[in-house]
């Protein structure tokens, strides 16, 4: 038997809008006379655009054998929240839509697939870029600019935003950074400046990185020593220096680990295409994530960092968003009961300046080891030169550069660690490799 229903029967104000109820007829659920449209109108937009925002979950073993409580929302919970209608049009609504699936009684959380436009775009893009131009490279800039060029603007739980403030004043305002040396002397020539030796290197002259082409300078850091010393991934027997670095104006950073919290915009409704192009946005902003992330063997860097280092200079050139660098979980370290990873730090070239890098701050003398009666013992000091007076330097004098950028991080020369690399862990999955004779 054909059913109708009538806008004030749908309740959900889009869909009142956006269905013709032109046709005059009873409504099956109210019995009134009234502009109706037929139920199956209905179940489509349920089936083409609410339920794109949901994903089905399957149920584990235990839901069946043991009657341990289902996983995620009942379809009835999901289309009352997306429709808000009665209970007899929500299972009128379900009846059809269920029939001939393999769970009549299927059970949802919040989700939707990626986008395919984006994840085909994406993929050209990464093509492009290795096999046509990496410069000046239209596609390339195109496809960004969907992907990144309004993340300012991206809904996260908690009403909170991808990209947040360092600096002073703020929860997070310093950064460790480490750097392997290894002899001893090596190490005493960087401790008479540190802020030299331990910071990013000039420009023209540092390797290619994740997220910088060989010769950019920027700043890599981490939220804590333990995180900066595995980054830079130290041989045992080598030393590993580690500093304090405090930033010192406001920076704008995106936050890459946030790229997967995002959601479309709970103010509209979930009929709404708009709304279902950022549900599938959102899924795939968390998928390209984890691309990003991905760790790069040694021997594959030049051609798996074509893409992140892509993304960070079009990021740090971009006119509107104004970021000063991205932030982002590490992978070098897994999740131990007593410490949670820590999390990497990128500061562009325009925010990697440090204070006090010119020659007139370089310290007195720097030893590691010390004397003492029976020989010396290890004991790594640095000894300030003393301040000189305020005479006007000559002309021989060595005159620093001025900055292009004004500085953003200084050193705390209280905070530099000196670390023996004495064995190195990891974790494994493994597998036996079968043999048939």
């Amino acid at each position: 038997m054909l059913k109708f229903v009538c806008s004030e029967c749908v309740v959900e104000r889009y869909l009142q809008d956006y269905l013709d109820f032109d046709d005059t007829d009873e409504c099956s659920y109210c019995q009134k006379e009234s502009g109706v449209v037929p139920l199956e109108a209905l179940i489509e937009q349920c089936r083409e655009s609410a339920l794109s925002s949901f994903e089905v979950v399957e149920q584990p073993r235990s839901v069946y054998l043991h009657n341990h409580a289902p996983i995620g929302e009942h379809w009835t919970d999901v289309l009352h929240r997306v429709l808000g209608c009665s209970d007899e049009l929500i299972n009128d609504i379900g009846e059809v839509l269920w029939d001939g699936w393999r769970d009549e009684d299927p059970y949802f959380r919040e989700g939707a697939s990626a986008s395919i436009d984006m994840t085909y775009e994406w993929r050209e893009m990464e093509r492009s870029l290795r096999e046509e131009a990496r410069f000046v490279n239209p596609a390339v800039t195109r496809v960004l600019e969907q992907v990144f060029g309004n993340v300012d603007q991206l809904h996260l739980r908690g009403s909170r935003s991808a990209i947040f403030t360092i600096g002073p004043g703020q929860p997070l305002h310093t950064f460790k950074r480490a750097r392997v040396f290894s002899s001893d002397s090596s190490v005493e020539e960087a401790l008479l400046h540190p802020e030299r030796f331990l910071g990013p290197p000039p420009s023209g002259v540092g390797a290619a990185g994740r997220m910088n082409a060989k010769g950019v300078s920027v700043f890599y850091g981490a939220t804590n020593d333990r995180t900066a010393i595995a980054e830079v991934r130290p041989p045992v027997g080598s030393y590993v220096v580690t500093a304090a670095f405090q930033v010192t104006r406001p920076l704008r950073l995106l936050n890459l680990g946030a790229l997967n919290k995002t959601r479309p915009d709970s103010r509209l409704s979930y009929f709404d295409p708009q709304r279902v192009e950022q549900a599938k946005r959102a899924a795939f902003l968390a998928s390209l994530k984890n691309q990003l992330l991905i760790p790069v063997m040694p021997d594959l860097a030049d051609h798996g960092y074509l893409i992140t280092q892509a993304i960070a200079d079009y990021l740090s050139m971009h006119p509107t968003l104004n970021l000063d660098g991205i932030y982002f979980p590490s992978i070098q370290l897994g999740k131990r009961d007593d410490v949670a990873p820590g999390h990497n730090v990128i500061l562009f070239n325009k925010a990697s300046g440090v204070h006090h890098t010119d020659s007139k701050y370089k310290a007195e003398f720097a030893s590691l080891r010390q004397p003492v009666d029976e020989g010396e013992y290890y004991s790594p000091q640095i000894w300030a030169a003393k301040k000189k007076g305020e005479d006007q330097p000559s002309w021989w004098d060595e005159i620093p550069p001025v900055p292009r950028y004004k500085p953003a991080l200084a050193l705390d020369r209280e905070e530099i660690r000196i670390h023996q690399v004495k064995w190195v862990d990891f974790d494994t999955d493994e597998k036996l490799v079968g043999y048939n004779p």
